[in-house]
């Protein structure tokens, strides 16, 4: 009889389960507090990073940054620390239960506006809470925002990954990205962070949802282009389409606020989130259907909480949203639920099969990801799908980790044992079969 090897175990705290994502710094594993039974994920650095001093500092400061909030629209923070055995940094968070909103969305067309900014406003609640305590996050992306599973709701978005977030309070001088270096996803990025500028503030997230309300509710981002020194060029030399213009039925008062989000003159932008919220609720149409008014209705709980000014612990509390006439609007009673049952529906549950990304922020580079086609999962058998970058191209390596650990994998007709499959494939756009067998 053979004994099953032992796991391995972080700081004599937390024993990993599984790998469920991977990216050039780190490594993302599901794992267990051997003080509380809690399944979490452990985002572990990796050795030779955690040694370096600008990834770890930013690594750090990721951890720090998320721990300021206690936000139902913010990723938590549970523990962080070094592993005393390798000096590898490590931060605990949330075992989330859904799929990041890119991958929710990907291949189902665009969405309503009413679906669109039942998605959008929760999380800029989220960032009006992170810029009034002095923080920019400066890389918002479709993949950064997570659908989570929620008894109440259905779903509930939250903002992910601060990896790259500027404190907007800390010391100027001190060493983060040098002048000139582009921090971010270019799609989604300002101009201002296009050209390299330093002086980074919150209108740039405001530029970066105004991007992902239009990629939503079009289908596509305003900007494209065939290489990443293409899309850079058209986001500072060409003016977002119109979104009005683009789609049938959106309402030219709502044109007009994504239109005002997406100017490259921040000067005449929005100057703060809570500006650009206060005007989608203020909106007498957003389309034929859905009014501002009954925005507000939909998310009266998020909208009417009072979060601190600055980051101090006796900073004073004021409201979300700027005096206005969104405060009457906000008089109006609570309506749930607030999520259609179009996005619920595209939002797996538990136990099925989820996309992981590699959330590791880049410097001005695009990735893609591999694409399986996936068959025959029986009862039982969850899988989760890690895409990693490819080096070097022309090859991919795809990671598969089965749950029940004795369900057998069979890769395009090839049996690779039971529990893991790690295969290194070709980039040349053939579809591949992936199959589980599980009692």
């Amino acid at each position: 009889m053979t004994t099953a090897p032992p796991r391995e175990v972080i700081d004599q705290k937390y024993e990993l389960l599984r790998e469920i994502a991977r990216g050039g710094q780190g490594v993302v594993y599901e794992a267990r507090s051997l003080l509380t039974g809690q399944s979490v994920a452990l985002k572990r650095l990796r050795q030779e990073f955690s040694q370096h001093g600008t990834v770890a500092r930013r690594f750090i400061r990721e951890a720090s940054v998320i721990a300021r909030f206690a936000h139902p629209h913010i990723v938590q923070v549970l523990d962080a620390g070094q592993d005393p055995r390798d000096g590898a940094l490590y931060m605990v968070q949330p075992l989330l239960a859904g799929a990041a909103l890119g991958g929710a969305l990907q291949g189902h067309g665009r969405l309503r506006p009413r679906e669109a900014l039942d998605l959008i406003v929760p999380i800029m609640a989220a960032l009006i809470a992170i810029h009034r305590a002095g923080v920019v996050h400066r890389d918002l992306k479709p993949d950064n925002i997570f659908l989570v599973r929620d008894p109440e709701r259905g779903v509930r978005p939250v903002l992910l990954d601060f990896g790259i977030a500027k404190l907007l309070d800390a010391d100027p001088t001190a060493p983060r990205t040098a002048t000139g270096a582009l921090i971010g996803t270019p799609l989604y990025m300002s101009p201002e962070q296009c050209r390299g500028e330093r002086a980074i503030d919150a209108r740039s997230d405001v530029w970066s949802v105004g991007v992902i309300l239009f990629e939503l509710i079009a289908g596509a981002t305003p900007f494209t282009g065939r290489a990443v020194t293409e899309i850079l060029a058209n986001i500072v030399s060409t003016r977002a389409p119109r979104l009005d213009a683009a789609v049938a039925g959106v309402s030219r008062p709502l044109g007009d606020i994504v239109a005002r989000a997406l100017d490259p003159d921040r000067e005449r932008r929005f100057a703060t989130m809570s500006a650009f919220l206060e005007a989608l609720l203020e909106c007498p149409a957003l389309d034929a259907n859905t009014t501002g008014h009954d925005l507000a209705q939909r998310h009266h709980a998020s909208l009417r909480v009072r979060l601190p000014v600055g980051s101090g612990p006796d900073a004073p509390v004021a409201p979300l949203l700027d005096a206005g006439a969104a405060t009457q609007v906000l008089s109006a009673p609570d309506v749930s639920p607030w999520i259609s049952d179009t996005i619920v529906d595209r939002v797996p549950p538990a136990g099925t099969v989820t996309l992981a990304y590699d959330a590791t922020p880049a410097r001005v580079s695009l990735r893609s990801t591999a694409v399986l086609a996936l068959v025959g999962v029986l009862a039982g058998a969850a899988v989760t799908f890690v895409a990693l970058r490819s080096s070097p191209p022309p090859t991919f390596t795809v990671h598969v980790a089965v749950e029940p650990r004795a369900a057998t994998v069979e890769l395009d007709g090839t049996a690779s044992g039971t529990g893991t499959l790690t295969r290194e494939l070709p980039r040349d756009g053939r579809p591949h079969t992936l199959r589980l067998r599980a009692a």
